[in-house]
């Protein structure tokens, strides 16, 4: 996703999730500024033993996450995903916000 401004409300989200042996895929999120508000959520996620995939967020400017924004990459038996968030301004989390890879 590469785009000047990306806001994910609501519980809404960007996901990638695999079931079978595959490799989970990859999210690249590009942006000058991105907001993850009200539950909104960017996640990879391994339902198997396949490695989850990894999220990599590159902020021109910011990254805010409020009120339980996330960023995941988890696995229930595999490995996790990575995720790596940069931000040229600042990297701002309240609220219960989350950014985790398990």
């Amino acid at each position: 996703v590469e785009t000047p401004r990306l806001e994910i409300e609501d519980g809404a989200g960007i996901s990638v999730t695999t079931r079978g042996a595959g490799e989970g895929g990859d999210i690249d999120v590009v942006v000058g500024e991105l907001a993850l508000r009200d539950g909104g959520r960017i996640s990879a996620r391994s339902n198997a033993s396949a490695r989850a995939g990894s999220i990599s967020v590159a902020a021109e400017r910011t990254v805010m996450l409020d009120r339980s924004g996330e960023i995941t990459a988890s696995t229930r038996v595999g490995e996790g995903g990575d995720i790596e968030v940069g931000a040229g301004d600042s990297i701002v989390m309240r609220d219960a916000s989350a950014i985790v890879a398990e």
